[in-house]
């Protein structure tokens, strides 16, 4: 399986200088729109459909963490044929879905691609593998941002102070 990161869509940051829907002029297909509403009900599941596509950069900022304030994009990953989506969102983070779904494999947190619990470790090292090739020739996308070497992870200590 040789995979590839392909098909890179786009939805620019919010401009909070207007009421208008935010996603106003986007082509989603209706599987796009699944899978951004899976996204958004991650920050708030109250969210509907509805309120996400009537939503201005406003609406997002109040109801999802600043949603709106940086660039949405994603991502085609696939071999002979389309195996995931690669949704980037909030500058540092992103999530994976399997093709034609809603079911998260992996995430991304504080630019590191946490890929560890939910792929078997074949296809954990393939999409890795696939999204160093992608980030070579994606500089200036938010997938260029991204961490996907497992042995350069970003380790958080916790320290208590006593």
């Amino acid at each position: 399986m040789a995979l590839t990161f392909s098909n890179r869509r786009m939805i620019p940051a919010g401009d909070y200088q207007t009421s208008a829907p935010w996603l106003a002029g986007i082509r989603l297909s209706p599987l796009d729109r699944a899978q951004l509403l899976a996204v958004v009900q991650l920050f708030n599941p109250k969210i509907g459909e509805a309120e996400m596509l009537g939503g201005d950069a406003g609406f997002f900022s109040d109801h999802v963490q600043a949603f709106a304030e940086t660039s949405v994009e994603w991502w085609d990953v696939g071999d002979d044929e389309l195996r995931f989506q690669l949704w980037l969102c909030n500058a540092d983070g992103g999530y994976l879905f399997d093709a034609g779904t809603t079911t998260l494999r992996a995430n991304v947190i504080q630019w590191d691609f946490d890929i560890d619990e939910l792929l078997p470790s074949d296809v954990r090292g393939e999409v890795a593998h696939a999204a160093r090739r992608a980030v070579e020739a994606a500089k200036g996308s938010m997938l260029a941002q991204i961490n996907f070497d497992e042995a350069n992870r970003s380790v958080v200590t916790v320290e208590t102070v006593g």
